[in-house]
């Protein structure tokens, strides 16, 4: 049954990196607030529906109070900063960049069981970060810094790329987010139920966020065609995470984790198909992309 476990982990790189191209679309008829709601919104209704059918089952286990903050921390981090950063890495870098720079977030993670927690680090896995940052300077070194037009002119000065940092700190977030998420399974294993309290916690944090741009929401411009590429995106995130959590059923964490890592490589490919000219495709993404995800999976074997 190893073979249902690896096809969903397979569904799920392709799905988050149809959402990456959806969210591209998306971004060019409506902005990035608008696009969280959108898609916490369908997530919640995803995942509701996911622990529906939990507890229809009767595998429903109760929910301890100390996973709650875990999963919280684990929402604020991912769902909504994570996510928020993605989109504006997404607008800026575009999908192959941002999905990238998302997928080496086992680098973070690694390097913050080291340094923050103090959990010991094998060679391989070691061997794994060490290879994904060199893809992430391949990326990145070249739009690292850009040339833009001096007080004087013919003068050219240097300044950082923004979308760089942006990519990085995405990748950061989902990192930190990961991480709280662990810990908030070892109190309660319920990966849609914390999923969905992540969702919901992000959904909370959005409104807020609002609240303090002292934005009001248009709930009429959510509702039309404007947004469809974020409600397609919604549906893409939401179903990957349950494939991924339905796949570790059937095919190791290993396995599952490494196929996974794919998404950045599946992204390029729809970029190049779906997006052509919008999307710039260079060897270096090509390469550097293969480095990361190469990086990822030894971080996932060891």
């Amino acid at each position: 049954m190893e073979i249902i476990g690896e096809l969903l982990a397979v569904s799920n790189a392709i799905l988050y990196s149809f959402s990456n191209i959806f969210n591209r679309r998306a971004l060019d008829r409506m902005d990035k607030d608008s696009g969280m709601i959108v898609t916490l919104i369908v997530n919640n209704v995803i995942y509701a529906l996911g622990l529906t059918g939990i507890y229809l089952a009767g595998k429903w286990a109760p929910l301890q109070a100390g996973a709650l903050i875990w999963f919280v921390l684990a929402g604020a981090l991912t769902s909504f900063l994570g996510r928020y950063l993605l989109f504006e890495s997404v607008r800026v870098n575009g999908p192959s960049r941002a999905g990238t720079y998302k997928v080496a977030s086992p680098v973070f993670t690694l390097f913050i069981g080291m340094f923050i927690i103090g959990e010991q680090v094998n060679r391989g896995s070691l061997t794994g970060a060490l290879i994904s940052l060199a893809g992430l300077y391949i990326i990145s070194a070249q739009d690292f810094f850009r040339q833009e037009d001096g007080k004087e002119k013919g003068k050219k000065r240097h300044a950082v790329n923004t979308g760089v940092l942006i990519g990085l700190a995405s990748g950061l977030a989902f990192a930190m987010g990961i991480a709280a998420r662990k810990v908030g399974l070892e109190i309660w294993p319920s990966a849609v139920g914390g999923a969905f309290l992540g969702s919901l916690t992000a959904t909370v944090l959005t409104f807020i966020s609002y609240g303090a741009k002292k934005k009001s929401v248009p709930w009429k411009k959510l509702m039309g065609k404007d947004s469809v590429n974020y409600v397609y995106s919604g549906v893409c995130t939401g179903v990957a995470i349950l494939c991924f959590f339905v796949a570790l059923q059937y095919a190791t964490v290993t396995i599952t984790n490494v196929v996974a890592s794919l998404e950045p490589l599946f992204t390029i490919v729809l970029s190049y198909l779906i997006l052509r000219k919008k999307e710039r495709i260079t060897k270096s993404l090509v390469g550097g992309a293969l480095l990361v995800t190469i990086g990822a999976a030894l971080i996932f074997i060891y």
